[in-house]
């Protein structure tokens, strides 16, 4: 990291968040000034407790007594609630000067850039290279609904406006928002609904994607001279609305609304283009044509349309007015081909299970009505070999007079029909991109993807008009992928389909079930090595092969530095496309305004195309690496599923941390767990309260048990040299240990040391403290740093600053999570329960990335 970055971030975020900080405690609110003067006693106190040991509910009682002086319980809790209050207002602070800080802290030309690709690509080979590559490559980021997005929109709006003034040193624009702020409720009343999410979504992604992805385009054509006539390299994807997996809200109704609505927001940005282009296109004939195009803006059939009115329009300012305005007019044509009439395209996905549920259902309804072959058998009690071949011979069949199938009352049954039918009419509106994917969670077998294409040929498409996505996510699902798809390939009936769909398979792959079923270092090790075997299995029978990642925000999601991620793929694998889901809190963060957007919208575009473009070999990966990584593998993975068989595992998430209140946050339409049980199972259990629970108690166990362990053991085998080699010379491996460095730099034992004596899970907390302690101290020895993150000094210093912040809550978590287990006052359980509450939401905003 420069030293003008570093100076930059001294300077406007760590200094100014000291000054804008005393301005916000000068506000007239009530108490403000009181409280803001007992905080960093409090935490000051909360610090030196916890490193002796002491119990949260004993810091707190010394404190109300030492400190605030009273034993009223409800005066006791009013500070409490406003220490809250206070924190997370100071912590929109810190989120709004990071923000404004950007553009100096992260230089837009360095490494990972656009400019610094082009720069590099001055040799005519490297630019033809680069020219060439462009043409089949693309990008695509999803955004989804997930439920990591903790803040309500009106505070993002807030500090979206409150990093606008910070960057302008607007002082009195600075004061009103953060009064504006003090007086604005930090938490949503109620869950919102499916299509709340994804206007919410909406109204905050449209003008940064759609400004930061043309930009993008144009400089890329201008670079080359060229502007491409097919698909754009930037792509745009849509969950909220199609996401059905887990979800009972979201129905047929809800993905059609959606996807109107998304065609809306593309329709909006070219009336708007059009207006601008009103003010300078004022001659004769001219001026007429582009009414035209605007009054028949919301009749055309398809994009297509629309681009040959624009091609008219251009020709016509060329050769009859010297091509006036024309790279507005171009302007507006890269958007139409960029957006077409969808904006986003929306994905459909559903988990495997209500296939199967629906396809026996049908089934069992065709014995009454049909003579198919098979139909007289029960479904669910096929092998699943015997369900691939029935459903290929009766995907062979024509399906006419399938009344009976719409007979069905099923809620499953019309939905996952419904849904399918939904694609036809969105596509006749939005276009081909509207929706062209359907994906499959949980897929274990070619039966499960043959599910979905019969009930396509059911509702009657001989073609399907969109891709059929399997999502493999456990470890073991991710070492079978490749024999699901050698079974599917070998179908005749699916070789047809693919044919019709350009020889393409899009394959998904899950980083966060993977964590949480496997562990950090070999889920992310077993996603490797299943793109490998998927590529190379699609390569030999004439596929494209295009993987989507369905990343989260921290490491133990497949978040970290994603552009490392992907370049270190390069030297790998062939990456014809860089496809990941972008989720709640990462939305805002990285793509929250148009220079973060754009700054990571680049990094992911050029991260694909490094190593073809500029030869960069030095990345090695020998077949040597890769024995040892499927060494350390086997390590981790073993001391991780030790401790996720330990008896205290699930009760411990259950009793010692919020895991059970996530889910009152009203942070999401999404229920936190699929299945109906009360009882708390792993494998209903989703993987975004999962995570979230391990951060609240700053123990990130799926973002690093078992490496500490796999990196010992292959120290005492004689590798700690080669170790070491290899974190110099693999990006993949650097990567991964870099990525694990956050999270350990975002754990810390001092909240659970109290725990360590407590005889249902003292032993418990004390291998998770080893493995943290070991793990932290072999990543540095590895990395040869001596401090985390050393290498990454803003990330770090940010990092040390947010832990700081959140140290007073996290004591009042503990502290109130151990009251309502004992406290036997209903007024005052449900007051301690509130107070949990009020610390959830600060402490995940806090820590960026961390559900």
């Amino acid at each position: 990291m420069d030293q003008f970055a570093q100076r930059s971030f001294d300077k406007l975020v760590e200094l100014k968040y000291q000054l804008y900080n005393g301005l916000f405690l000068k506000l007239p609110f009530p108490s403000l000034e009181e409280v803001g003067n007992k905080l960093p006693v409090f935490s000051e106190r909360c610090q030196k407790s916890l490193e002796t040991g002491a119990k949260p509910e004993e810091i707190l009682s010394a404190f109300c007594s030492d400190v605030l002086q009273v034993s009223d319980f409800e005066k006791q809790m009013e500070a409490f609630f406003l220490f809250i209050q206070l924190i997370e207002r100071q912590i929109v602070l810190f989120d709004a000067l990071e923000e404004a800080a950007f553009s100096q802290t992260k230089a837009l030309d360095r490494e990972g850039s656009l400019s610094h690709l082009l720069e590099h690509c001055s040799e005519p080979s490297a630019k033809q290279t680069l020219s060439d590559k462009r043409k089949e490559y693309r990008t695509r980021v999803v955004l989804t609904a997930h439920p990591t997005q903790f803040y309500p929109e009106t505070v993002l709006g807030i500090i979206k406006d409150l990093a606008k003034a910070l960057e302008k040193d607007d002082l009195l624009a600075v004061e009103e928002i953060l009064l504006q702020m003090g007086k604005t409720s930090f938490r949503n009343k109620v869950s919102p609904t499916p299509i709340l999410e994804a206007e919410s979504l909406l109204r905050r992604a449209r003008n940064v994607f759609y400004q930061a992805m043309l930009d993008i385009e144009k400089d890329l054509n201008q670079a080359f001279d060229e502007e491409l006539v097919n698909s754009p390299v930037l792509e745009l994807g849509f969950w909220p609305g199609g996401d059905r997996d887990g979800n009972p809200y979201v129905d047929v109704a809800t993905t059609i609304e959606v996807a109107a609505k998304l065609r809306s927001c593309a329709l909006s940005h070219y009336k708007d283009e059009i207006k601008n282009l009103r003010r300078r296109l004022t001659f004769p004939g001219v001026i007429e044509d582009l009414e035209a195009i605007n009054k028949q803006l919301e009749k055309y059939k398809s994009h297509e349309e629309l681009l040959r009115d624009i091609d008219r329009l251009i020709q016509r300012v060329e050769e009859e007015h010297q091509g006036l305005f024309l790279n507005q007019i171009k302007r507006f044509r890269l958007a139409v081909r960029t957006f077409g009439f969808h904006f986003a395209s929306l994905d459909l996905r559903q988990d495997s299970s209500i296939h199967e549920e629906v396809t026996d259902l049908i089934l069992k309804k065709a014995q009454k009505h049909m003579n198919w072959p098979g139909s007289s058998l029960d479904y669910l009690n096929l092998s699943p070999q015997e369900r691939t071949v029935l459903l290929e011979k009766l995907s062979e069949s024509s399906f006419e007079e399938l009344e009976f199938v719409h007979e069905e009352k099923s809620e499953r049954v019309e939905d996952v029909l419904g849904s399918l039918d939904a694609i036809r009419k969105i596509q006749e509106k939005n276009g081909p991109r509207g929706v062209h994917r359907y994906i499959i969670s949980n897929t274990q077998g070619p039966q499960h993807v043959m599910e979905v294409y019969f009930l396509a040929r059911l509702m009657g498409f001989k073609e399907l008009p969109f891709d059929i996505v399997p999502l493999f996510e456990t470890v073991n699902d991710l070492q079978n992928a490749d024999q699901v798809m050698e079974e599917l390939y070998k179908l005749p009936e699916y070789q047809s389909h693919l044919k019709n769909r350009n020889s393409c398979q899009t394959v998904m792959l899950g980083f966060s079930d993977g964590t949480k079923d496997g562990g950090y270092f070999t889920c992310n090790w077993e996603i490797l090595q299943a793109k490998k075997r998927l590529s190379t299995q699609g390569e030999k029978l004439g596929y494209k092969v295009i993987f989507f990642d369905g990343r989260g925000g921290p490491p133990s999601r497949g978040g970290g530095n994603t552009y490392k991620f992907y370049r270190a793929l390069g030297p790998i694998l062939k990456q014809r496309e860089v496809q990941l889901t972008i989720q709640g809190q990462t939305i805002s963060s990285n793509y929250g305004s148009y220079q973060t957007a754009r700054f990571n919208l680049e990094q992911l575009l050029t991260a694909g195309l490094r190593t073809e473009v500029m030869g960069d070999t030095k990345d090695r990966f020998s077949e040597e690496d890769a024995s040892l990584m499927a060494e350390l593998s086997v390590y981790s993975h073993q001391a991780y599923m030790d401790l996720r068989g330990h008896d205290a595992f699930l009760p411990f998430l259950q009793e010692m941390t919020p895991l059970p209140y996530f889910g009152q946050l009203n942070v999401a339409s999404r229920p936190i767990k699929r299945g109906q049980t009360k009882q708390l199972e792993l494998s209903d259990l989703r993987a975004i309260p999962f995570v979230g629970a391990w951060s609240q108690v700053k123990l990130n166990v799926p973002g690093f048990y078992g490496l500490g362990t796999a990196l010992k053991r292959s120290f005492h085998e004689g590798k700690e040299e080669l170790l070491k080699e290899l974190y110099k010379e693999s990006v993949f491996f650097r990567t991964l240990i870099d990525n694990a460095m956050q999270a350990i730099a975002k754990s810390s034992e001092k909240y659970t040391k109290h725990l360590l004596n407590d005889p249902k899970f003292g032993d418990f907390i004390q291998l998770i403290h080893d493995e943290l302690e070991l793990s932290r101290e072999l990543v540095l020895k590895v990395s040869g740093q001596e401090k985390l993150l050393g290498r990454d000094p803003l990330n770090q210093r940010s990092i040390e600053m947010r832990e700081g912040m959140i140290l007073p809550l996290l004591v009042i978590q503990q502290y109130a999570l151990s009251q309502i287990k004992e406290c036997k006052d209903e007024n005052k359980k449900n007051t301690f329960e509130k107070l949990l509450l009020k610390t959830l939401a600060p402490v995940t905003n806090a820590s960026r990335n961390s559900c």
